[in-house]
């Protein structure tokens, strides 16, 4: 079967966050909200992407994180895995798995609340998105925040985002650097 597109304007995504939303509140997720591309779409406009991330924490019972409770639960409801994704209310859901004290815990955890087809939902901020993006460093990441930064509908907070990029930032992972170096080659 064709991929399709997902975006804001996606048949069934209030349905999918309310499915989210009850996967939270039975507890088999933790807080989560919504990164990756379909973040970006919220700040700018849209990016081509074929599922939505979405960033939990999965409750655990030692040291390896099991989704297997989370899929089995959807699978009762009739949702099937498909790839790295679950097709939920036939929108492409990728859950993945935060570590604590990273960056995509904070993300998480400072997730602005919006309004998808009339369902709470949280999105990433858009200067954590746009440090994640660094961090991953992908070739489409970077494209991304170009894109970001030429379409945007929500200005970055320069000073939140340069406070994130020092936090975060590792020897192996300079984000200060990988933000300067990407400001500069934008022109």
């Amino acid at each position: 079967m064709a991929k399709t597109p997902v975006g804001p304007s996606s048949p069934n995504l209030g349905l999918a966050m309310r499915r989210l939303n009850e996967l939270e509140q039975t507890g088999l997720i933790k807080k989560w909200a919504i990164g990756g591309a379909f973040a970006f779409m919220h700040y700018s406009e849209p990016v081509l992407s074929y599922d939505i991330d979405v960033f939990t924490s999965i409750p655990s019972r030692g040291i390896l994180v099991s989704m297997e409770p989370v899929y089995d639960h959807l699978r009762s409801l009739g949702y099937e895995p498909e790839g790295d994704a679950v097709l939920i209310e036939r929108v492409p859901i990728q859950f993945l798995d935060v570590a604590p004290d990273s960056l995509e815990e904070d993300a998480v955890c400072n997730a602005v609340t919006i309004e998808l087809d009339g369902e709470p939902a949280r999105v990433f901020s858009v200067e954590h998105a746009v440090a994640i993006s660094l961090k991953t460093n992908r070739r489409k990441d970077r494209e991304r925040i170009g894109h970001l930064l030429e379409t945007a509908t929500t200005p970055i907070d320069e000073a939140a985002l340069n406070s994130l990029l020092e936090r975060f930032s590792t020897p192996e992972s300079d984000l200060p650097e990988r933000w300067l170096n990407l400001r500069e080659s934008d022109g």
